[in-house]
């Protein structure tokens, strides 16, 4: 929510647009937080995003943003986008937020180990997530410790880094009766 409300605050104050692009859809609880954080803070995002996982989905997500490209100052590009960050480059030169959550290479190479470290499609992959680190204006990260390995893994220097914990409750799940029974 810190950071919805940071993009709030910086949009009401230079008047500026912020696009929200995502692959994956508003169910995605990283993607719900900052859009009810934009929302809760009077700004309306242009929404940018796939309602699915499908390379269909995905393309008219990026059709959406090429289509949108001048109407927006700022494009906030949400949870592990990386693979979409080639084409978000050719689509705006304007600043761009990025969200990667996690390092997909570290998540497929090392800690699932789909993929050996020295095999075609890892280099793929680590290709994108520095691409997409590089390519950034500024990256959300969840620790310190995430943000440090960001910068070693792929040669980024720390004031690109903002750290950002997101939390929200969906004040509509909750009832009175249910809080009554809480003891």
């Amino acid at each position: 929510k810190l950071i919805a409300l940071l993009l709030a605050v910086f949009s009401i104050k230079f008047k500026m647009r912020i696009c929200y692009f995502s692959i994956y859809d508003l169910t995605h609880p990283r993607n719900n937080i900052i859009i009810h954080g934009l929302e809760e803070n009077n700004i309306n995002p242009i929404k940018c995003i796939a309602d699915g996982k499908t390379p269909f989905k995905q393309i008219k997500a990026l059709l959406k943003l090429f289509w949108n490209r001048n109407r927006f100052d700022i494009l906030y590009v949400g949870i592990l986008n990386q693979a979409m960050m080639p084409f978000i480059k050719l689509i705006t030169k304007k600043p761009i937020i990025s969200d990667p959550y996690i390092s997909v290479y570290d998540s497929l190479v090392f800690d699932r180990k789909r993929y050996s470290k020295n095999s075609l499609i890892a280099k793929i992959i680590f290709w994108l997530d520095k691409y997409a680190t590089q390519k950034a204006d500024k990256i959300a990260l969840g620790t310190e410790d995430d943000i440090r390995y960001f910068m070693k893994l792929f040669n980024v220097k720390r004031d690109k880094f903002f750290q950002s914990t997101f939390a929200w409750i969906n004040n509509s799940l909750l009832s009175r009766s249910s809080a009554a029974s809480l003891p």
